[in-house]
């Protein structure tokens, strides 16, 4: 059973880590991020089936699917003095997406490509980091996989961590 959801960076969910018990009941006002909340959960369920490119692109792509606010919210905003508006980014983009289970936990980052002059792919999504670990959050002595980029470590059966592989291409889990 899921015990923790985390959604961050995605439609109009800035950031977002919630608590599931067998029944989760999720209510709000129009516009509160019900209907995101539960398209992010299913994004994630996309990708554990390997789809998480193709259901992104049905969505318009990921910058369809990014938090359109601001990377910071200031103080002014917090306190309702001026609206929260997007802004032009300064950093990369990211949708965050995990879940812990009472045995494990996954977390997938996805993003946009390094800028490649001429390349007609510039836009497509890509997997940045991905990581599978044992318990309820994670640390560096229960992580299984990491990856990052396209090299993917684990452990062996001493528990040292080894490289698995170095050629994982962007789009694969």
């Amino acid at each position: 059973m899921l015990i923790t959801l985390a959604v961050s960076g995605y439609r109009s969910i800035r950031d977002a880590t919630l608590p599931l018990e067998q029944l989760t009941v999720v209510s709000g006002a129009n516009g509160a991020g019900k209907s995101s909340l539960y398209r992010s959960l299913r994004l994630l369920a996309e990708v554990a089936q390997g789809r998480a490119i193709a259901s992104l692109a049905a969505e318009g792509g990921l910058e369809s699917t990014l938090w359109a606010g601001p990377e910071h919210i200031s103080a002014r905003m917090r306190r309702g003095e001026i609206p929260i508006e997007g802004t032009r980014r300064k950093g990369s983009v990211a949708l965050k997406l995990g879940f812990s289970a009472e045995d494990y936990g996954y977390a997938v980052d996805l993003g946009l490509p390094a800028p490649v002059p001429r390349t007609m792919f510039g836009k497509d999504p890509e997997i940045k980091s991905e990581a599978l670990w044992v318990g309820e959050s994670l640390g560096r002595a229960n992580s299984i996989a990491e990856r990052r980029g396209a090299v993917v470590t684990g452990r062996d059966s001493s528990g040292r961590r080894v490289e698995l592989s170095r050629d994982l291409r962007p789009f694969d889990s």
